[in-house]
């Protein structure tokens, strides 16, 4: 039987050129196969019950670590111990968690954008202030699909749905899967592949319990911190 594997993505911070108020936006991409999806599943919903957290609800990192008000808040002792509980699963696990992360300075000095510009026009022209997100989301797919020609396995595409943002990941996942849009021999094979490997693309709203999107939304808040320079070590 062959092996599947999933990709679950999620993001942190603001694509939106327009928008200045943050400076980096992160995608995280976590990676397991069939069997231990579902041993993260079990082993998830055990660390919600260890800690008091509630097992009808995905973990989202800005509850758990930031929000006072939210019923997933941990105090400084339990976040720990949760910390490092989580830390060790990844470290014996067969889990691959990678981070993109975009600086928007960097993207609108390449660009030559004007302080102030706003992408008025056409509609596909409006739609180029989020094209940050399509960098970094193109990047996620390709990676995703050397990986699965080095497994040889099929693969499907998991993300929390935002919306207006849903039809752009789609978007750029089907493009990622068109050899002739790459000048690059090795892009082309990466573009083939995922088209051959990759079958499914499916979006989940909060309610779904879905242990992969925790996972990848815990790597994209430490990414986030970490390029806030809100953490010393990651």
């Amino acid at each position: 039987m062959t092996k599947k594997f999933h990709l679950y993505i999620d993001e942190s911070g603001v694509a939106n050129l327009c928008d200045y108020k943050s400076r980096f936006f992160i995608l995280s991409a976590v990676v397991i196969g069939d069997d231990n999806d579902r041993e993260l599943a079990v082993y998830f919903n055990f660390i919600k019950k260890r800690y008091g957290l509630p097992d009808d609800k995905n973990l989202h990192a800005f509850g758990l670590f930031e929000d006072k008000r939210s019923d997933a808040y941990l105090t400084d002792l339990k976040c720990k111990a949760f910390c490092k509980s989580v830390s060790e699963f990844i470290d014996t696990s067969p889990v691959f968690v990678s981070v993109v992360c975009l600086d928007k300075t960097i993207l609108r000095r390449l660009l030559k954008m004007p302080t102030g510009y706003g992408f008025r026009g056409s509609l596909e022209h409006k739609e180029d202030k989020d094209i940050g997100y399509e960098i970094l989301a193109r990047k996620v797919f390709l990676s995703f699909a050397q990986f699965l020609r080095s497994n040889r396995p099929q693969g499907t595409v998991i993300a929390e749905s935002r919306r207006g943002v849903d039809q752009r990941l789609l978007k750029t996942f089907l493009y990622s899967q068109e050899p002739n849009q790459f000048r690059d021999l090795r892009l082309q094979t990466y573009a083939k592949e995922l088209r051959d490997r990759a079958f499914s693309i499916s979006f989940e709203n909060k309610k779904g319990l879905s242990a992969g999107l925790e996972l990848a939304d815990l790597a994209s808040y430490l990414a986030s911190q970490k390029v806030a320079r809100r953490l010393a070590v990651i």
